[in-house]
């Protein structure tokens, strides 16, 4: 194959209950400041039909066992709005030289927790495609740094503590 053609590599289907390990590491809420700062892409689609992007952080996302994600959002966002009016996301994240995406169908948490003002959501994973190119490789999504490590990994922590208490 020339690598400077356009080749089409149909999405890998992975089975939802086989959530692969890197991404299950990357998402198990342990030792949040050794991980990659990835952001976790998630879309999901507003009142008028458009799509809407917001991006997490692993101290938002924990992997559960049996297909299930939880995260904890903005009470005030557009993607919290649009949960609760139609609970369909997709969730992308850098994998294997490509995206692994993942379209999942949300529920509210309808609990408080004292310190942490956000919304939670529990989601079952529907379905997971590997997605790559057969002339590039994706080194790494949008990624950030942090203007205040230290208080940033305390209030994951306590994030990620509130999701395995759910």
């Amino acid at each position: 194959m020339n690598e400077a053609n356009q080749v089409y590599v149909p999405p890998k289907p992975i089975d939802p209950k086989e959530l692969p390990s890197a991404i299950r590491s990357f998402l198990d809420g342990n030792n949040l400041s050794a991980k990659p700062m990835n952001a976790i892409r998630l879309s999901t689609v507003n009142e008028e039909g458009w799509a809407h992007a917001s991006l997490l952080s692993v101290g938002e996302v924990l992997a559960l066992p049996d297909a299930k994600i939880r995260f904890a959002i903005s009470p005030h966002s557009s993607t919290t709005t649009n949960l609760l009016r139609d609970g369909r996301v997709t969730m992308v994240i850098p994998f294997d030289r490509g995206v692994c995406e993942m379209r999942l169908r949300s529920r509210p948490i309808h609990k408080e927790i004292e310190g942490i003002p956000l919304s939670f959501f529990e989601a079952q994973i529907e379905s997971i495609r590997h997605l790559v190119s057969a002339y590039a490789d994706v080194e790494s999504g949008e990624t950030f740094s942090l203007h205040e490590p230290q208080a940033v990994f305390g209030r994951w922590d306590r994030q990620i503590a509130a999701l395995r208490s759910l």
